[in-house]
């Protein structure tokens, strides 16, 4: 078999604009399932925020992953079992605090069922609204309501204006945390050893298979390492230049059915 391991990203990939799901893209996928290929969904959101869409294409059935919070979670959804959990301590986390305090900033974190903020911000309803998660604004409570250790954290505001800031922060935290964009308004910081690429290397070695059995798919700058590391590295049409050019394909964007695209491309021919 060409490959054997189909990693997907969700937002902007697999999922429509309007967060809807495309039927091609489902079938698309459950018929590489069919053939042997596993799939793992590779996403940003929160585990809690993959369960329907992990329902849809049957992972469950086929024996497929989860890796979710950008690599911090690797779930086996046969039997909900995970595989991998990677934090980043509470001191990480007041020191990502300070620095968006310092460039007024917006923060956010998780618990097990809502987004954690300080301030509610319309960055935050749009992570809401993808997820499904409610907002929790906490206000001066922050500090004292994340716990000893979070998967992730991420800082939000305006593109532009984010961009410059995350000029000056990466050297900051570049030795002690990952840092990414998901969307142009979404800063990411989770554990200095995790992305989706470390994530995807991890579970390729525990299924005794390498890069060379994998086909990635992906839009944005977190999905960049992941399709420059796959055998198949496949960039969506809606993607940023920066991903089209480490990808091996760029297929249709995501309100045209370019994973069903990609996969009936590689696989199911």
């Amino acid at each position: 078999m060409k490959y054997r391991l189909l990693a997907i990203d969700l937002d902007d990939t697999f999922v429509r604009d309007d967060l809807s799901l495309s039927q091609a893209n489902i079938d698309a996928v459950i018929k590489a399932q069919e053939l042997g290929v596993k799939v793992v969904i590779a996403t940003g959101r929160p585990t809690s925020a993959t369960a329907d869409i992990a329902q849809a294409i049957k992972l469950k059935e086929f024996g497929g992953y989860t890796i979710t919070y950008n690599g911090g979670i690797i779930r086996r959804e046969s039997d909900g079992k995970l595989i991998r959990e990677m934090t980043i301590t509470r001191g990480e986390v007041a020191a990502l605090k300070s620095l968006a305090d310092a460039f007024h900033l917006y923060i956010q974190t998780y618990s097990d069922s809502a987004i954690i903020t300080p301030k509610d911000n319309q960055y935050t309803q749009i992570e809401s609204r993808i997820t499904g998660l409610p907002v929790e604004d906490v206000g001066t409570d922050f500090m004292k309501v994340i716990g000893d250790e979070v998967i992730k954290v991420i800082i939000l505001e305006d593109p532009i204006y984010l961009k410059e800031c995350s000029d000056r922060i990466y050297p900051i935290v570049k030795n002690q945390l990952s840092m990414n964009f998901s969307k142009p308004f979404f800063l990411e910081f989770m554990n200095i050893h995790v992305d989706k690429k470390k994530s995807i290397e991890y579970l390729l070695e525990m299924l005794n298979l390498d890069h060379t059995d994998l086909m990635a798919i992906g839009d944005s700058y977190n999905d960049l390492e992941m399709i420059r590391f796959a055998r198949c590295g496949v960039a969506m049409g809606n993607a940023n230049d920066d991903i089209k050019s480490v990808a091996d394909y760029v297929t249709l964007d995501n309100m045209h059915d370019g994973v069903a695209h990609a996969v009936e491309k590689f696989i199911l021919q």
